[in-house]
């Protein structure tokens, strides 16, 4: 026969279970405040997607009151698309026992939302999955900077691939990031440019220069990081370049980035320059030549028609001083042409006979082009006469006889000065 408690023996056991059940109300206060307290939604699903629990944050995004959750589903809320994709998932979950994650973007006032989906177990029922729990972080602002930093890097992206200089990363000698220009520029895919030395694309005589001024900018010397120079693409062609480099930390090593710019064009057009002045100063000189022998000669040719007037017909001198009246003559339309493209000869329009006054050209027009040139001359017949003043006929066909020559270059031709008559 069992004995009972005594009534100190039930007050004990009294006081142990309040305690336990004060105990778990506790505890059970301290989940319902943290899940109340959370600024993430919170809610448990069954598997047909229908709402047995949600907290406030969720309840005031639903619009309803939360005492009333479980009178809701899902659908209730989202578009077709919406409910079918999340009940895959919830389904998913209850199939594989599995947690799941998804980025949803809500139809319910926009935002962007992290989804977990994981499994609520009971635990008195060998652990059968009962419902879903899903916590939804709204990472709208985060989505937002990601968005922002994705066009802001569209931007700079598009800057660099669409420029008209070549913008490349120099690191340990070699080419490691390039734009397209670059490419264009060399002649290389990226791939190829990887494998190959930057140094080995200038030309040699300008090598050593281009290598220490890329080790002075890397030891932190701004004002080695502007020249030029030449390099060779890989058809051969020699290009004149101007770089502008800098220090940088690529992939946490020291490089340098480089702003390289085709300045052939500029080139080609200062060495015209500086042609055009040689021939200024070479005009100048020989028109005050020309214009001092001038004056010699008139004295001479003068000199000779007055003493060919003092001697008979019959005279055996008077053929000698003819001569050297006619070569004084001669030598007299010579430096004219010279004073004309001097530019020192006086403007007079006259009557010009082209083929002729080409002729008395030939020499000087021949004197003026390059080695490397053959000159000929087609003149059409019967040319008709034009008003025009002859320094400036001289002047213009001797320039287009040296645009010419300097086109050609040194690779060797042939000018051809031919002329003809148009009929308007």
């Amino acid at each position: 026969m069992e004995t009972k408690p005594t009534y100190a023996e039930l007050e004990d056991k009294f006081s142990a279970l309040s305690k336990k059940i004060r105990e778990q109300l506790s505890l059970g206060n301290q989940y319902r405040d943290l899940v109340n307290s959370t600024n993430d939604s919170l809610y448990l699903v069954d598997a047909n997607g229908r709402y047995l629990f949600m907290n406030p944050d969720h309840a005031s995004r639903m619009k309803i009151a939360q005492a009333k959750s479980n009178a809701y589903s899902y659908k209730d809320f989202h578009s077709p698309e919406e409910t079918t994709d999340f009940t895959a998932k919830i389904r998913t979950v209850f199939e594989t026992g599995n947690s799941l994650h998804d980025e949803h973007e809500s139809s319910l006032g926009g935002g962007y939302f992290l989804r977990t989906f994981s499994p609520v177990r009971d635990q008195d029922n060998n652990g059968s999955i009962i419902a879903v729990a899903v916590v939804s972080k709204d990472i709208s602002k985060r989505r937002k900077i990601e968005k922002e930093l994705l066009k802001s890097e569209e931007k700079y992206r598009q800057l660099i691939e669409y420029s008209t200089d070549a913008i490349f990363i120099i690191k340990e000698g070699k080419i490691t990031f390039a734009n397209s220009r670059t490419e264009t520029m060399l002649g290389h895919t990226m791939d190829e440019l990887e494998l190959i030395s930057f140094i080995n694309f200038v030309l040699s005589e300008d090598r050593e220069m281009v290598f220490e001024r890329q080790k002075a900018i890397l030891y932190g010397d701004t004002s080695a990081g502007n020249y030029s120079f030449r390099i060779t693409n890989k058809n051969g062609g020699t290009i004149w370049v101007s770089l502008n480099s800098a220090a940088i930390l690529w992939d946490d090593e020291p490089a340098t980035l480089n702003f390289m710019r085709d300045i052939t064009s500029q080139k080609k057009n200062e060495a015209r320059l500086l042609q055009a002045q040689k021939l200024e100063s070479i005009g100048t000189l020989a028109g005050g030549i020309a214009h001092d022998f001038n004056n010699i000669l008139a004295i001479i040719a003068g000199n000779a028609e007055m003493a060919m007037a003092e001697l008979t017909q019959i005279s055996g001198a008077r053929p000698y001083l003819k001569e050297i009246a006619s070569a004084a003559r001669k030598a007299i339309e010579l430096s004219r042409q010279m004073l004309a493209y001097s530019g020192r000869g006086k403007a007079a329009l006259e009557l010009i006979d082209l083929n002729a006054f080409i002729t008395q050209m030939a020499q000087l027009i021949e004197a003026s082009v390059s080695d490397t040139c053959q000159l000929r001359f087609n003149l059409a017949r019967r040319v008709p006469l034009f008003e025009g003043d002859p320094s400036q006929i001289s002047q213009l066909i001797m320039n287009l006889a040296i645009n010419a020559s300097e086109a050609i270059d040194h690779a060797g031709g042939l000018i051809t000065i031919a002329t003809g008559a148009v009929f308007c």
